[in-house]
């Protein structure tokens, strides 16, 4: 925050085949920094620098995405405790 400011961090873009999506923001030279596979959740990282500051993350997942169902099932815990 000190050295930057405030700002936004990234936009989250679910694509239905993360690897054809990455493949063509690299292939328009944005650069991959990151990759996350837990199975059910893939995401690919890309260098802000390469989109005007912000970094673009491309997420694979099922239709549920599996922290919506943790968060989901904590809530219902709450409501009956």
């Amino acid at each position: 925050m000190e050295k930057r400011g405030e700002g936004l961090y990234a936009i989250v873009f679910k694509v239905p085949n993360i690897e054809e999506a990455a493949a063509e923001l690299e292939k328009k030279g944005v650069r991959r920094v990151g990759t996350l596979d837990l199975g059910a959740l893939k995401e690919v990282m890309f260098h802000p620098k390469d989109t005007h500051g912000v970094m673009i993350i491309l997420a694979e997942y099922r239709e549920v995405h599996p922290a919506t169902a943790a968060v989901a099932l904590s809530l219902l815990q709450l409501k009956k405790g």
